[in-house]
């Protein structure tokens, strides 16, 4: 950015700055081009000026406001004094002087004013003072610069203005300090954003997480509800199969080959059975005189009824007549109406 240059050296005294179209970021840059405006300077001189600045017996100032001024003694500092710097006439005001000489601001009514635009060096050079020696510039003969400041005119005052060292320092603690602010807000806000967007990732995974513990829970309910019921169906099918098997046991089979006797045969057997209401006697003696009933039974037989026929059987006892009966066939006499089965 532009720049204005104002010298306070022995033999160019300008109270009024002039303008440097173009300020070099550097200190070595801006004393080159302080002396390229100034004249009379080779390129060597130049050069060495470029390559040994810190024995170039010239200091630079910064104008922070009227009448307090601050060294700049670094490439930063010089930096930060043109983003920073502030004056009435707008642009930043840096003024030149010896190095071993006391900082002064000068007057404007004690000295006669330059032009505002030096372009040659007969121009900066109309000052009766002595001038300035390019071989002490160049190559920073002190004791040369020493005795130009002990020459200086009775007509120029001097009034010290210096600026202490600890305005500088603070000026420049404070710049540092606004800074590193500036510096840590962005990056708390930067880590503050991706801790935001970390969380609300977070956020979502466990909330998908949770979801599918969900899903997955009432997975494992619907599951065990179904073998609850297959084992309760289970259940009851093996009470049904054991109430049908019990009836089952409980009638016994009967033994194979035996046969059940008829109705006609229980009817004979319980006939001869004996009965408490009538006497073996009476039934011994209806059974032997019943006209249907066989010869046999009756104690007559066929050789019986022959005469002089021996007879076959005689009168048999009950036992004897019951012991043929089981052989044949069941009598077909008709029931007697004191039968207790009738």
């Amino acid at each position: 950015p532009p720049v204005l240059i104002r010298l306070n050296l022995p033999g160019y005294n300008s109270p009024d700055p002039f303008r440097l179209a173009s300020a070099p970021s550097t200190l070595a840059g801006l004393a080159c081009a302080v002396l390229e405006e100034i004249g009379n300077f080779s390129k060597e001189e130049l050069d060495g000026v470029r390559n040994n600045l810190d024995r170039v017996p010239l200091t630079l100032f910064g104008e922070l406001c009227a009448g307090q001024l601050v060294e700049l003694a670094s490439d930063a500092e010089l930096g930060v004094f043109l983003a920073t710097s502030d004056s009435p006439r707008g642009l930043a005001i840096i003024e030149v002087r010896p190095r071993d000489a006391p900082p002064a601001v000068r007057q404007a009514t004690e000295v006669p004013s330059l032009p505002t635009s030096p372009g040659n060096s007969s121009s900066l050079s109309a000052s009766p003072q002595p001038a300035l020696s390019r071989k002490s510039i160049a190559f920073g003969d002190r004791g040369h610069a020493s005795n130009g400041h002990e020459d200086y005119s009775p007509n120029q005052a001097w009034h010290s203005a210096a600026a202490p060292s600890a305005p500088q320092q603070m000026t420049q603690q404070i710049h540092q300090q606004q800074k590193h602010q500036q510096i840590q807000q962005i990056q708390q806000q930067q880590l503050s954003q991706t801790q935001e967007a970390q969380m609300r990732q977070l956020e979502q995974e466990n909330q998908q997480i949770q979801q599918q513990l969900r899903r997955q829970e009432q997975e494992l309910l619907l599951i065990k509800q179904q073998k609850q019921q297959e084992e309760l169906q289970q259940l009851q099918r093996q009470q049904q199969l054991q109430k049908l098997a019990s009836p089952m046991k409980s009638e016994p089979s009967a033994p194979a080959g035996s046969r059940q006797p008829g109705a006609e045969e229980s009817r004979g057997y319980l006939s001869l059975s004996a009965s408490p209401q009538e006497p073996l006697a009476s039934r011994q003696g209806r059974m032997q005189h019943s006209p249907s009933a066989p010869a046999l039974v009756n104690g007559t037989s066929e050789h019986n009824q022959h005469p002089g026929g021996p007879p076959l059987l005689g009168r048999s006892s009950p036992q004897g007549l019951l012991q043929p009966r089981r052989s044949q066939e069941p009598s077909q006499r008709a029931p007697s109406p004191k039968d207790p089965l009738r």
